[in-house]
């Protein structure tokens, strides 16, 4: 087919394309008020002042409308308008031309990606795409711009939005294109406005939008916010690093009286947090952290190191990051490298639990209304860190995933720092209303941040659990106290000869040992949960597995079916093969049945042999041929006790085995466990890196653990158990008595069994 005619055209807007810039991209007027002050910001201006003028109280919507276009055909003296004046740099007639008039101008996308600062302050320039000056449309349709460098005249700028918007036309004869219209401007000399040095002033007349005291409340707010605020974790970690910016401020000026500004003290409503984390994330997913709790916990601090993109390099839990780097290549599974740049962060999370009585109501409300913000260069993005901008989706998660792996949007002040050189496409949306998501940026960053808080979750649930420990530690020394204080209470009562009350205090202590014993039940059920969940964990990975094997099955013989259409052998293999899966899931579930409560509470004459054997087929996927197992017995060892609470036992002692004999155990790996029903014994010992002898009684205290991400649950559960049985469990450290070389744990029972 040959070609008739070719030519060569460009684009010829209409001008009603400055109202779809202005009024409808941008989301609302604060926004775009916010806009005009970052546009002095890069402007070099340290004071940015906003005057409402003529503003009268409104009471409703029609009397606002009323407001805003009142004496409109007549005079305009007393119409309301609003002014935003900066002592910035101010602008020549071709800074006026050559970019302000001109939309999408590259000349601050140019500096950025130069790393070019500011001229006077060396501030890193806040815009890029060239459009946020028509911020000023989403305001009113008349606007007046007066603007004066240091060395040039004064100039002055008209702009009509009502003339690009074409609201009263008929048809399309009545819309004009973008080039037909013109603005007027003038050059004053003596300036008219700034007569001391440079600055802008814009005027916005015919507001399109009434202000309520309300919306002056949201706008001071949002300005004081528009600058990060004294992180004391960064000025405490990264004192030479870290600057606080302080050139820039503003006021808001209500028919020339000034709103007071919230007076806030960041620093100390953040020192109330409990738990608080420093740390930075590199652009490969590393995620180094210093974690710090305090008041009213027992104090502590742990720096990390963590891989975010190794799956099983980290335990806790952290599915939006473990999902979110994997993908299928020709049948393999392989980790991507994220899109965001290297980002640091500070988070502070405060215990907002019932019973904790640390907080104030205007702390806690204060707390309620802000979250997460993203700072770029030091100045906010917006609407990061709002009340109702839950960017991490932290609601969502905890409703549709599991609420104990995210923390309440509520109880969260966090500040993550980027910069437009570092995340290049970490990019604001046109609409400056969040952050687009470039090549999957965005979604990794907000990944990432999560993992980081898992992180931080984890850490923090250890202290709060710890605490709980200790309050339990502490109750027999209450309970003792209060023993002394009732002996003492007793003695003068009798001297009294006073039956009555002594009748009274012995309710009282009847009643106080039996909550006490309700308490310490309690605190057992605790337990015993703790046990189970290294159980429940390992016994469900092995169930889901076996039921997508069945899955499959039942995919298959549906396919054999329609092939077939009749009953053939191969559909009867594939009924048995689905049979046999049933009954795998069967029988794992039958494996640590007795670890639930319900079964550990029915005692009967267990055999510690065949206990034993359960769990070496429970760990068998873990063991599978890489690490050899040795049962030894002499003779019977029968226990009267659960059998959950000697599974629980061995479990525990078996899976520390394991763990340390892949971390860092020799190539030829074994696991001996010897039953001696004679001296009632058992022993489980591994040829691993063993323990030092100085360890030997820390390792069975509460929250000790040799492992990186371990909290030191284990052996202390271990010992809790055997002593409920009148057993005991002791390390083994003499070579003489030592079955291997590596860690030797001797469980010494004492129970009869009759």
């Amino acid at each position: 087919m040959s070609v008739i005619k070719s030519g060569r055209s460009s684009f010829k807007p209409y001008a009603r394309i400055m109202s779809i810039l202005g009024d409808q991209l941008i989301p609302d007027k604060l926004v775009a008020l916010v806009e005009i002050v970052k546009n002095s910001y890069d402007a070099d201006a340290t004071v940015v002042t906003i005057r409402f003028c003529n503003w009268g109280p409104v009471e409703d919507e029609d009397k606002a409308e009323k407001n805003i276009n009142k004496d409109k055909g007549n005079s305009k003296a007393n119409e309301p308008y609003i002014e935003i004046i900066d002592d910035g740099n101010g602008m020549n007639e071709s800074v006026l031309l050559e970019i302000f008039l001109n939309p999408g101008t590259p000349n601050k996308l140019l500096d950025k990606q130069q790393d070019r600062k500011s001229p006077v302050l060396k501030r890193t320039m806040q815009g890029e795409k060239g459009i946020g000056r028509f911020a000023i449309n989403k305001l009113g349709k008349n606007v007046t711009l007066l603007s004066k460098t240091a060395k040039d005249p004064e100039i002055k700028l008209n702009i009509d939005f009502s003339e690009y918007d074409a609201e009263d036309a008929k048809d399309k004869s009545g819309f004009k294109f973008l080039s037909e219209i013109e603005n007027e401007y003038e050059i004053h000399d003596p300036p008219t406005q700034f007569k001391g040095g440079s600055g802008t002033l814009i005027r916005i007349r015919d507001l399109k939008q009434n202000w309520s005291q309300e919306d002056f409340d949201s706008l001071a707010l949002s300005l004081q916010k528009l600058i990060a605020p004294p992180d004391i974790l960064q000025e405490e970690y990264n004192a030479d690093t870290y600057d606080v910016l302080l050139d820039f401020e503003f006021k808001i000026f209500v028919n020339d009286k000034e709103r007071a500004q919230e007076d806030t003290d960041w620093k100390s409503i953040l020192k109330l947090a409990p738990f608080q984390m420093i740390g930075t994330i590199n652009s490969k997913g590393v995620l180094n952290y210093t974690y710090k709790c305090g008041e009213p916990f027992r104090e502590r601090e742990d720096t990390e190191t963590i891989d975010l993109l190794k799956r099983d390099s980290y335990s806790f839990s952290a599915p939006a990051v473990k999902n979110r780097f994997l993908v299928n290549k020709d049948g393999r599974k392989l980790i991507r490298i994220p899109q965001q740049g290297d980002i640091s962060f500070s988070f502070y999370v405060y215990d907002l639990r019932p019973k904790s009585q640390v907080l104030n109501k205007r702390q806690k409300d204060f707390i309620n209304t802000h979250n997460v913000f993203v700072f770029r260069d030091g100045i906010r993005v917006y609407p990061f860190g709002e009340k109702d901008y839950d960017w991490l989706e932290l609601s969502q998660r905890r409703a549709t995933e599991k609420a104990g792996w995210y923390y309440n949007v509520n109880q969260i002040i966090g500040f993550v720092y980027i910069t437009g050189k570092g995340n290049p496409k970490l990019k604001d949306t046109t609409s400056r209303y969040g952050m687009m998501d470039v090549d999957g940026a965005y979604q990794d960053f907000q990944a990432l941040t999560l993992g980081a808080l898992n992180a931080m979750k984890a850490e923090s649930d250890l202290d709060i659990f710890k605490d709980e420990i200790v309050k339990k530690q502490n109750l027999p020394s209450a309970s003792d106290s209060l023993k002394i204080a009732y002996a003492s209470l007793t003695n003068e009562i009798i001297k009294e000869n006073n039956p009555k009350l002594l009748e009274t205090a012995n309710q009282f202590l009847q009643t106080y040992d039996r909550h006490s014993a309700l308490i310490n039940e309690r605190l057992e059920t605790y337990e015993d949960l703790a046990g189970l969940g290294l159980a429940v964990e390992k016994s469900s990975h092995d169930a889901i597995m076996v039921l997508g094997k069945l899955f499959g099955t039942m995919r298959d013989l549906r396919l054999a079916i329609e092939r077939k259409g009749c009953l053939q052998p191969p559909i009867d293999g594939l009924l048995e093969d689905m049979k046999g899966a049933v009954d795998i899931v069967y029988n794992e579930m039958q494996i640590i049945q007795p670890l639930f409560r319900q079964s550990r509470r029915t005692k009967s004459i267990v055999n510690v042999k065949e206990v034993v054997e359960k769990t070496i087929r429970y760990f068998r996927h873990d063991l599978s041929g890489e690490i050899n197992v040795d049962i030894q017995t002499q003779g019977d060892l029968l226990i009267h006790t659960a059998q959950g609470l000697v599974l629980q036992v061995l479990i525990n002692l078996i899976d520390n085995a394991i763990f340390w004999l892949k971390e860092k155990g020799p190539s030829d790996k074994k696991i001996l466990i010897k039953v001696d029903g004679f001296n009632q014994t058992v022993l489980v010992a591994d040829n691993g890196i063993g323990i030092d002898l100085e360890l030997s009684q820390p390792i069975f205290e509460a929250f000790f653990s040799r492992k990186d991400s371990g909290r030191g649950l284990g052996l202390y559960i271990v010992r809790e158990l055997l002593a409920r049985i009148g057993a005991s469990i002791t390390l083994v450290n003499g070579a003489a008595e030592k079955a291997l070389p590596g860690a030797n744990f001797l469980i010494q029972f004492d129970t009869d069994p009759a």
